[in-house]
This record gives C-alpha cells, structure tokens and sequence, in this order.
C-alpha cells in the first residue's frame, strides 16, 4: 500500500521549469499585439455592427486595419467584462482567462478580425465547461457571418 503512494503522479510544483517553459512559448501567450488597446478600436468594432451572441457572452466583430487602410492578417481580442457581470473581481478574471484561452485556441480560424466579447452577468454562474462550449459556438458562428471571403 505504501508503494503505491509513490507510483501516484505529483503535480510539479509552479516554480518549475515546465511552467516557464510553457509561457515562454509563443502559442501559449496573449501578447499585447493579440489585444485591443486603443478606445478607437473598440468604437470601431462596437460601430461595425457584426454580431453574434449566446446565452453567455455577445461577441462583435470588425476586419482588423490596425494603422493601415486594408485589412491585416492578425487577430485580435477585446474584453468587456463588467462589475453587473459580477462584483467580484475574482468570478470576472475567471471569465476573461476562460475568453483568452479559448480565443488564443481558436486564433488561426478568426484570422483577420478585431473582436470584442461582452460578457453576460449570466456567465459568472456557469462553468468553465459551458463557456468554453458557448464561446465555440460563437466563434464558428462569427467566422460564418462576419468573415469576409
């Protein structure tokens, strides 16, 4: 019985080099390049007016022209998770490390476009499971109507 306490995986712990080694690599990041940043951004997407929205999240769409006159290849993410979605600072950040996460996944798909997800105050009382299922739904949805070929 004893030996099989030492067959059991151990998780490593967070100073390890595995974890450095995984946040070091390019993928597994959300560089600012990734982000929305400026309030001309967001009023752009906010003012295209495409899109698609669930039970959890609403997500609007733009072709991303970042400093230039055509559109770019690079995708990139806005989040607007408000104090009515939860007053707890806690539920939110979970939320929008759920949104990163599932947009860094689904990045090569939504190539081209600037996104801004708002979050439902109906999102902080599910799970993680949920809105990983919502926000794919939505993705393939906002590729479908916003996309332009």
């Amino acid at each position: 019985m004893q030996d099989a306490l030492f067959l059991m995986p151990v998780a490593p712990r967070a100073g390890s080099a595995w974890l450095l080694e995984y946040l070091s690599a390019p993928e597994a990041t959300f560089p600012k390049r990734c982000r929305l940043t400026e309030a001309e951004d967001y009023s752009r997407v906010f003012k295209n007016r495409c899109s698609v929205s669930g039970a959890l999240f609403v997500c609007y769409a733009a072709p991303n022209i970042h400093g230039q006159t055509r559109p770019t290849e690079q995708t990139r993410l806005g989040l607007a998770v408000s104090r009515k979605v939860s007053p707890r600072a806690v539920a939110r950040n979970r939320i929008k490390r759920v949104i990163r996460e599932s947009f860094r996944q689904s990045k090569q798909k939504l190539n081209g476009l600037d996104i801004v997800v708002v979050a439902r105050p109906q999102a902080s009382k599910a799970d993680v499971a949920d809105m990983v299922k919502s926000l794919q739904t939505l993705w393939d949805t906002l590729i479908k109507k916003c996309k332009k070929p």
